[in-house]
């Protein structure tokens, strides 16, 4: 049960389908992200949104797509790439997720995780793309 729902979560935020990704998260869900937490399912959501609308403006082609592994019953990882290309440059960037169901279906917690090297990656493709954010 819990895997399916951590397939939907993954294929909305693949998808920019952030009223669906609203659907699996607990309305007290906590999400930790780079030294931030963000509590409660809606501003979690706005998190979602305000990164993927910034990257639809900055980059002339972007991408999302993910896997789910399981941790555990109600623990899941999510693995995301980033496919992105602007001005003749590409970029493929990894992180991943850890995601805990509660007892309702409901995610309850997610972790960001950013996987070695991605971030200098990143940082090095918007340097050559002279793209940058605030």
């Amino acid at each position: 049960m819990f895997n399916k729902l951590a397939n939907q979560f993954a294929k909305a935020l693949d998808n920019s389908d952030f009223d669906a990704a609203l659907t699996c998260l607990d309305d007290n869900c906590i999400y930790y992200c780079r030294g931030k937490v963000y509590s409660g399912n809606k501003s979690i959501i706005s998190e979602y949104r305000k990164n993927s609308d910034w990257a639809e403006n900055a980059f002339e082609n972007i991408s999302y797509e993910s896997s789910t592994e399981t941790i555990s019953d109600k623990q899941f990882k999510i693995h995301l790439t980033d496919k992105v290309s602007h001005k003749g440059h590409y970029l493929h960037h990894k992180s991943e997720q850890i995601l805990l169901f509660n007892d309702s279906g409901l995610i309850e917690r997610i972790e960001h995780i950013d996987l070695p090297g991605e971030r200098e990656k990143a940082a090095k493709f918007f340097q050559d793309c002279g793209v940058t954010r605030n």
